[in-house]
């Protein structure tokens, strides 16, 4: 939570005319010590974010962790200051109604302006309780009025009550939604409590910045800010704060998609395993999985029961973010142990004797339960099925028992939110149960109603927009389109452009169901969705807190129906072409933004004649009923063809092929499959095809693991004809061709560094390798074994210009930026360090690299996006072109193929015919390379001239 309520305490403090300031210091010590343990949780608890989250996931709200209380109503014998504590006690109980009672008693009876000030904090905080937030801003204003007045630099009692004022008016404008407002004032917090030195309240200050931050999408500078306040708490004993710092840090890391692995968690208690520390895991790590652990071992060792609950919430947050990305992965074992992971993290969360807490656990393992459902493999996963179906059917009876702790919160973003998480797993029940759509209906109508009271159009959007969906859902398309009309209209409003572009979508959708069918409008809404999206480049992570893998669900499939409507006619106006291959390579670059977490990559169009007139650009668009391809031909023509074929049969057939592609004597199988392949890809495309015209391939995630150069089409390999280029998108390419006379630097490994030896085998031929290029490239330099470590392949490139860098050491790509990397013998350089090195390496130089070679890395098994992780080691590293390979080879293969193609680089072929020669030598060698396992997998990423 934001909320800082140790203005509350404050009334307390005796007038400095009646004590030393010695004896003040002391007292104010022991009171904000004591508030720090009365007070726990009450510090920024609960990861927040900029926007409603769709279900699953954290509430971005915050709220108090006291449990109400019955309290004795006051008697008017009671003085002013029995008043104040008296105020502070029914605050602390819940009861915030009577506790304005009291403030506002004491803010209009008291005639010292310090008390004074301080009732009227009191009273702001407690109006923010009650979601009264023009009187809270007019109490909260009134209180800093007072303070500056009696203002004195020399007087710590004013400058920390002000310091505390700060924070109250800051949490106030975090509520309302306006982050920059509150990241300013708590700076100014930060500030004033600098002025006393007091520690902890310079702590308090940055980890609320660090939520404002988080509001605001600023995850990286959030991250830091938390790993500062790391710093400060890393030499004192556990505390409140610490474990706050922790929990902000946690999910800053799970919403940067940083997770890490929680493996030494007890899946049935949701408890750390015995006999191991987290401390020294957090030495070597830092992740979401890792600094959850550390969260919940602090938690324990405070003997704090609620603490505890709230790290286990947090855990099984990121037990979920994990099942996602491996059920993504394609890793179902994985997958299955951190949903069960989380589910069980989920009950117990939900025993907390906090309200908030135990709603909060309930709706997302609710919704982790529907997701299941919808997931899991019926035949293999029968047992642990059939006990998620029980637990829902439990949840059908007993949905209203949430709905009723929700209606028991004060009305606020809260209590709402946490109602429209609940609605969006009703909607999912209702499926099967209609009777519920009812309940459903007007639940959502209170929504609005209460949205309208609290005065916040994002929130007012989000339950019209639900109301929306609940219609579509039902298929009453003039009501859905009425209030996702009424929805948008609020986000834009606002400039909402995260809320604006969920509504165009699903306003589209809505549009396309209505008949008669009016194109335009429909692709109008399509194409108002896609414009917002590109708008949004740099906030696509701030969308939603399950960042990456959440990309396929909630961005790609914008891109893909827009697509899937430009191209539904048999014959597509020239003008829709164009526009669909414009969109291709929007999501071609937003799905790069997506897997760096970073919208670094600038777009420059790029006509293909003017590049190169002999080559034609292919796009492969896999759409759920067929392939779609649109090729870009010399002239900069347009050829459009369609394959009805449909996705699952697709998928099937390059997963069959790819895996016969790695045995070295499969011909026929892979003749078989790769000239199905072929028909449905290329065939058409045949009759506009000149002899030697070089082929770019602009794939979807599936077409790219296969190798185009191994396509078939009944007599010949399509390398046989053509050279072949892969390229994530035309608008990423830089086009030149290759600097001659080319200098070099080779690289190269043998023996990978001793944690990764049971991953990756020994290159013995990698000497050999370098060597080759040495003796082929006259003016070349080489690193090998030891002398391969970061600070001298840092040196070296400094010391003068390379063309061509070639390195001959292990790596892998995946789907994820964390899990891309080569090897030194120092260690891995992972996508993001690689990205730092070459900049800085350029920045120095003239120059940027024409060619990176890898010879020896691969793609991480199982993970069928792991092409795009090529493509961003290609992007990344800043280089021109970059040949790597699909599949881990023989090296004394890779020794001999590198040879071929640096004699013909060196004859002044270009990148991509060079490549097309050594695979072509290779096919020649009967019965020893010519099987597609070993000239196959190397592909060109970029500029192939």
């Amino acid at each position: 939570m934001s909320l800082n309520a140790d203005l509350a305490i404050a009334g307390n403090v005796k007038p400095l005319t009646m004590i030393t300031q010695k004896s003040l210091l002391s007292i104010l010590t022991k009171i904000l010590y004591l508030v720090l343990w009365v007070l726990l949780g009450f510090f920024l608890a609960m990861g927040l974010s900029s926007q409603k989250p769709v279900m699953g996931f954290e509430l971005s709200t915050f709220t108090s962790l006291f449990k109400t209380a019955s309290i004795t109503p006051l008697k008017p014998q009671y003085s002013i200051s029995q008043l104040s504590q008296q105020g502070r006690d029914f605050y602390q109980a819940g009861d915030f109604e009577k506790a304005v009672q009291l403030w506002t008693e004491v803010a209009t009876t008291e005639t010292d302006k310090l008390k004074q000030a301080i009732a009227l904090g009191n009273l702001s905080l407690s109006l923010q309780k009650l979601g009264k937030w023009e009187e809270a801003a007019q109490a909260i204003q009134k209180s800093l009025e007072l303070l500056h007045s009696v203002s004195n630099n020399n007087n710590r009692q004013i400058i920390a009550t002000l310091a505390q004022a700060f924070n109250i008016q800051g949490n106030l404008y975090f509520s309302l939604g306006e982050y920059n407002k509150a990241l300013e004032t708590w700076q100014l917090a930060e500030t004033t409590y600098q002025q006393t030195q007091n520690q902890n309240g310079i702590i308090q200050s940055l980890l609320n910045q660090a939520q404002a931050l988080q509001g605001l999408g600023l995850y990286r500078r959030a991250e830091k800010t938390l790993i500062q306040v790391q710093d400060i708490l890393k030499l004192q004993p556990d505390s409140v704060l610490k474990v706050s710092q922790l929990r902000s840090l946690s999910n800053i890391l799970r919403l940067l998609g940083n997770l890490g692995e929680i493996d030494y968690i007890d899946s049935s208690s949701c408890q750390i395993s015995e006999n191991y520390s987290v401390k020294n895991l957090v030495k070597s790590e830092l992740s979401a999985g890792v600094v959850g652990l550390e969260l919940l071992e602090t938690a324990q060792q405070l003997e704090s029961p609620q603490e505890i609950k709230e790290a286990q919430f947090n855990l099984a947050n990121t037990a979920r973010a994990i099942y996602q990305q491996q059920k993504e992965l394609d890793n179902p074992t994985l997958a299955k142990k951190s949903a069960q992971t989380a589910l069980n993290c989920y009950q117990q969360a939900l025993k907390s004797s906090t309200s908030i807490t135990e709603i909060r656990a309930r709706l997302n393992h609710l919704s982790l339960l529907l997701e299941l459902t919808e997931a899991l493999d019926s035949e293999q996963d029968a047992d642990f099925l059939s006990n998620i179906q029980s637990k829902i059917e439990f949840e059908k009876e007993n949905w209203q028992s949430i709905e009723s702790k929700i209606n028991n919160l004060p009305l606020g973003r809260t209590a709402i939110y946490a109602k429209l998480d609940l609605v969006q797993s009703l909607m999912k029940l209702a499926l099967d149960q209609p009777l519920l759509y009812q309940n459903i209906e007007q639940l959502l109508l209170t929504t609005i109603q209460q949205a309208k009271q609290l005065g916040d159009p994002r929130v007012q959007s989000y339950a019209l927009g639900y109301l929306g969906q609940l219609y579509e859902q039902r298929q009453q398309w003039q009501e859905a389109k009425l209030y996702t009309q009424d929805a948008l209209f609020l986000a834009q409003s606002i400039q909402a452009e995260e809320i604006v572009y969920q509504w165009q979508w699903q306003f589209g959708r809505i549009l396309k169901n209505q008949l008669p069918l009016d194109t335009k409008s429909v692709i109008l809404a399509y194409n108002g969705a896609v414009k917002t999206l590109q708008s949004l480049r740099k906030d696509l992570v701030a969308i939603r807190q399950d960042v990456q893998f959440d990309f396929r669900d909630r961005v790609e499939p914008v891109y893909r129906e827009f697509v899937d409507l430009l191209l539904i006619s048999e014959t597509p106006s020239l003008e829709n072409l164009k526009q669909a291959r414009e969109v291709i390579e929007d999501l071609q670059l937003a799905s790069l933004d997506n897997f760096f977490q970073d919208a670094c990559l600038e777009a420059k169009p790029q006509p293909i004649d003017q590049i190169d007139a002999n080559a034609v650009v292919i796009y492969g668009i896999v759409l759920e009923n067929r392939l779609e391809i649109i090729a870009s031909l010399p002239n900069n023509q347009l050829f459009h063809y369609r394959t009805l074929v449909s996705k699952i049969e697709l998928i099937n057939t390059l997963k069959q092929l790819r895996f016969q592609l790695q045995k070295p004597y499969a011909y026929q199988e892979i003749k078989r499959l790769s000239e199905q392949v072929y028909r449905w890809l290329l065939e058409p495309l045949e009759t506009q095809l000149k002899a030697d015209e070089t082929l770019v391939f602009v794939l979807d995630d599936e077409l790219r693991n296969i190798p185009m150069t191994a396509l078939y089409d009944g007599q010949q390999y399509l390398i046989e004809k053509h050279p072949v280029v892969i390229q994530p998108g035309l608008q990423l390419l830089d086009p030149k061709p290759i600097n001659r006379p080319v200098n070099a630097l080779s690289a190269g490994l043998v023996e990978p560094p001793e944690e990764f030896r049971q991953q990756f085998a020994l290159l013995l031929n990698v000497p050999q390798e370098l060597q080759k290029i040495q003796d082929i490239i006259i003016n070349s330099e080489q690193l090998l074994n030891e002398e391969f470590n970061r600070h001298n392949l840092e040196k070296t490139m400094s010391s003068q210009a390379f063309q061509v860098i070639h390195l001959a050491t292990h790596g892998q790509f995946s789907s994820q930026a964390e899990k891309t990397f080569i090897l030194a013998s120092d260690g891995p350089i992972n996508i993001k360090q690689m990205d730092e090195f070459f900049r800085s390496w350029e920045e120095n130089k003239t120059n940027i690299i024409d060619l990176l070679v890898l010879s020896a890395c691969e793609t991480a098994p199982g993970d069928n996006r792991a092409v795009l992780g090529l493509a961003g080691m290609a992007v990344r590293a800043g280089a021109r072109s970059t040949i790597a390979s699909l599949w881990s080879l023989n090296d004394q293969s890779a020794t001999e193929f590198m040879g071929h193609f640096y004699e013909q680089l060196i004859q002044g072929k270009s990148r991509a015919e060079a490549l097309r020669q050594a695979q072509l030598a290779f096919l020649k060698e009967k019965n020893r390379y010519d099987a597609p396992l070993f000239w196959a997998p190397y592909i060109l990423v970029g500029d192939w001239r």
